[in-house]
């Protein structure tokens, strides 16, 4: 199942989060575990047990006792995953340091991306898409994917 689209939430007081309807059977069934980490984006990537095993299996063959830019990054990125608990009500509690990590305060952004759900801070994305604010800046990127598009 593929996810497409945008969903703006707000974290609770408490600090929890809900995964939007629309997104959570692509992330498993019901009661699945779900996994959050870093994305050199900076936000953060919501993926199913699946893909966490996946990409586990393939950077963990990355990391080395050798100090080199491609084993620091998987490093990084296999530290950074992490179980999202959800309790009775489907609600969890981003992890503080992948919070910190992705500058989330009250507001956020739900964004499909595919085969992957990104969670950003919504001021971090609205100033990423800023580009939709002057027309001919979003042409021109929209242009750039002419080669893969056909509408």
């Amino acid at each position: 199942m593929m996810m497409s689209g945008m969903v703006a939430l707000q974290v609770d007081p408490k600090g929890r989060l809900r995964i939007p309807a629309k997104y959570r059977p692509a992330l498993g069934e019901e009661g699945s575990r779900i996994y959050a980490m870093m994305n050199s984006n900076g936000c953060l990537n919501i993926i199913s047990q699946e893909k966490a095993n996946e990409i586990i299996s393939k950077l963990s063959k990355v990391v080395s006792i050798a100090v080199t830019e491609r084993s620091n990054a998987a490093r990084l990125i296999l530290a950074s995953v992490c179980e999202l608990t959800e309790d009775g009500q489907g609600r969890f509690t981003i992890p503080p340091i992948l919070k910190k990590f992705a500058g989330i305060s009250k507001n956020v952004i739900f964004a499909g991306m595919g085969n992957s759900l990104e969670l950003w801070d919504a001021e971090k994305w609205d100033a990423l898409n800023s580009i939709v604010n002057d027309p001919d800046e979003f042409r021109a990127a929209v242009a750039s994917l002419e080669d893969i598009l056909s509408i």
